[in-house]
Parts: structure tokens; C-alpha cells; sequence
């Protein structure tokens, strides 16, 4: 299937505010290009370098770019307009200009030329005890020393490498327990559910906006050789959908929602009623600046933060139920 790249622009602080409207109308896998990052990675590492080419510099500079691939089928044009007017809704409310210009271009992009391009670039990653394999990665005998995570990466969800995910890998490595049942919200492809899985849980539920998500985490579940009984997937939207939220039900000991600050603020109301009552909520996304805000919304929704970690300006935050 070919697809269209839509790349929005934007700043570092507008990040959070474009990847939350895009997810909040189903379009959740997005690819950061970030001057921010860039800048912090050339000052980490100036000893690895004498020069750096002016060419890349020119192509980072100025500006953060969101991109998102969107499938060519009938709801092509219908998504397109729905990212149109939500950069616009984002543009006038965005009275300090904070978040740059907003504007998109759109660029064609076959399936089988972004798979080998991003080949070049997503290699076998260490999180913890978790080797995540690209499907591609010869299977090698250091690799067999930890958990293996194999993953065919799709243009609509990332891989697991970004830091919100690597935060939730290890929070997951601390409290999923042998027996545990999961809750995934915001699934993506999976990720947290199958490598919850492989750790010891016994079952999963893993929900996501994005229809195309069912098929992406079965051909995942596939790929790690994990029992199709062990996990259901669901698809659609838990803050409007009754439906949704009483197929789901309760009793969950680990509840990711690996989304974005807005989402998880929305969700904080719904989740104490999924966990068992000594479970444990993973909440990460949450951009520096944001996790504040996050922290007090699920203190007053009955969670209570017992533990938060950061990496590189995303902050993971995990709760337990509130003593009455």
C-alpha cells in the first residue's frame, strides 16, 4: 500500500499540542524531527566529531517537524481535511505563537521505499533486560542473553525507541509480575502488551484509536510466537465510547496509557475503574512542563504517584489506587 506523508511545522514546545489533536482523530504514529534534540545530541557529542555538515545543519535548522503517514485509501481525503482543521482550530488558539506556523506539505511515499530506508537507521535496542529486534537484525547469541522483542515496524506506529516507550519498557520490568493481566491504552503496535507478555503477564488487552492497530499488533503477536488467547485488541475511542469502556472492564494490575499529556488528563476519571485494587497505572508521553498538570489531575481522579522518571524531557509517571 502507498501512502502520503504529511509533515506539519512546528517548534519543540508545539510538539505535545500537534501530536495530541492528531491522536485525539485517529492518526497516532508520528515521526519527530526536533532542532531541540539535534542541538542537545551535536553539544553531548563534540568529541566525536572535527566538523559537521553544513548540509545537515541546514536541514534541521529552524523548525520541528511532525510527520505522520496516512494510508491512499477512501478515507484519505476525509483525514487530510481532519489534520487541516485541527492545525487551524491549534493556529488560533495559539495566541503567543508558541507553536510556530502549523502549516503541512504532503509528499507521496511508497510502503516498500520507506521499509528499506528506515532499515538503514532502526537497529537491535537495549531496554533494560528487553532486546527489541527488528525483524531484519540477524538473531545473534548476545541477543539471546535477554528477552527478545521481534517487531516489523509499520509507517502508522513507532518502534519502541522513543522515550516515552523506553520509560513504560522499564517501568513494566519493574511491576509486571508473573500472572499480571494488562491493560495497554494507546497501543500503537502493541509493544507494551506483547513485551508485557513475554515478561510474565498472562493475558493483555491492548486499545487503540486507530483501527489499523488490530492487524498490526496480531502480526507482532505472530512474530514473538505468542498465543492469539492471550491478548484482545480493541479498537476506538475510550472517551466517547460506552461500549468500549464496559468490554474492556476491570481488575487490571498494570494499566499502560503511553499517549499524550491531554489524553492522559481526559483518561484520569476512567482508569481507577480498570485497575485491581492494588494494581499499578504507567502514564507516560507527558512532555517537560506538562507533568505537573498530569500529576494533579490523577491525584484528584484517586491515583497516587509513587514513582517518575525522565529522560530527555518526557517524563513517565506510575500510581497506585489511593488509600481511602
Amino acid at each position: 500500500m502507498d501512502y502520503v506523508q504529511v509533515t506539519i511545522y512546528t517548534t519543540h514546545a508545539g510538539i505535545e499540542a500537534v501530536t495530541g489533536r492528531l491522536y485525539c482523530i485517529g492518526v497516532t504514529g508520528t515521526e519527530i524531527e526536533d532542532e531541540t534534540d539535534f542541538n542537545e545530541f551535536l553539544e553531548e557529542n563534540k568529541r566525536c566529531w572535527d566538523y559537521i555538515d553544513a548540509s545537515l545543519q541546514k536541514k534541521i535548522a529552524g523548525e520541528t517537524k511532525v510527520k505522520v503517514y496516512i494510508a491512499k485509501t477512501d478515507e484519505l481525503s476525509d483525514t487530510l481535511r481532519a489534520i487541516g482543521e485541527e492545525m487551524a482550530s491549534l493556529r488560533a488558539q495559539d495566541t503567543e505563537h508558541e507553536f510556530g506556523r502549523l502549516e503541512s506539505t504532503l509528499a507521496d511515499v511508497a510502503e516498500s521505499s520507506w521499509a528499506d530506508n528506515w532499515k538503514q537507521f532502526f537497529k537491535p535496542t537495549l531496554v533494560g533486560d528487553v532486546m527489541i529486534r527488528p525483524i531484519w537484525e540477524e538473531l545473534t547469541d548476545e541477543m539471546k542473553r535477554h528477552t527478545i522483542f521481534n517487531i516489523d515496524p509499520g509507517m502508522s506506529f513507532g518502534t519502541g525507541t522513543h522515550e516515552t516507550t523506553r520509560l513504560c519498557i522499564e517501568a513494566a520490568q519493574r511491576h509486571v509480575k508473573s500472572g499480571a493481566r494488562v491493560l495497554d491504552l494507546g497501543c500503537g503496535s502493541g509493544i507494551l502488551s506483547l513485551i508485557s507478555l513475554l515478561i510474565g503477564a498472562c493475558t493483555a488487552c491492548a486499545v487503540d484509536i486507530d483501527p489499523i492497530a488490530r492487524d498490526t499488533v496480531e502480526h507482532n503477536r505472530a512474530l514473538n510466537d505468542i498465543p492469539s488467547d492471550q491478548i484482545t485488541v480493541y479498537t476506538g475511542d475510550l472517551l466517547a465510547d460506552d461500549t468500549l469502556r464496559s468490554n474492556i472492564g476491570g481488575g487490571y494490575d498494570v494499566v499502560f496509557a503511553n499517549i499524550v499529556a491531554d489524553v492522559i488528563i481526559g483518561l484520569s476519571p476512567f482508569i481507577p475503574q480498570t485497575m485491581a485494587p492494588d494494581g499499578v497505572f504507567i502514564a507516560s508521553g507527558i512532555i517537560e512542563g506538562r507533568e505537573e498538570e498530569v500529576r494533579q489531575q490523577l491525584l484528584e481522579n484517586g491515583l497516587q504517584p509513587f514513582e517518575e522518571n525522565e529522560e530527555r524531557g518526557w517524563h513517565c509517571i506510575c500510581c497506585r489506587m489511593k488509600v481511602k
